[in-house]
């Protein structure tokens, strides 16, 4: 379980969220979440260029529950994404972009 949260984390995910940066010229904000690759956010800033969706379905970790999204983040890495793995209130086993 903890390599497909890893490899969602890394590519899958990052990968949509690099195509909505590229058509849009940034990332959605922590309110518009993942969502926002979905469906077109309709808060600002609003993407004026959106062509998704750029994932089939909201993303669902291994232990069935959704990725978490911020930007801006509080790691240096642009935004956080990261599961919360098999035990959500123990963050050392938290699977993220920034560790």
């Amino acid at each position: 379980k903890i390599t497909i949260a890893k490899e969602d984390i890394e590519s899958n995910i990052s990968n949509a969220l690099k195509l909505y940066e590229l058509d849009n010229e940034f990332f959605p904000t922590t309110s518009q979440g993942l969502t926002a690759l979905l469906v077109r956010p309709s808060t600002p800033p609003t993407p004026s260029n959106w062509s998704g969706p750029y994932l089939e379905k909201k993303p669902i970790d291994p232990w069935n529950n959704p990725y978490q999204y911020k930007n801006p983040g509080e790691h240096g890495t642009g935004y956080d994404l990261y599961s919360y793995g098999p035990d959500p209130t123990n963050d050392a086993s938290w699977i993220n972009n920034w560790s």
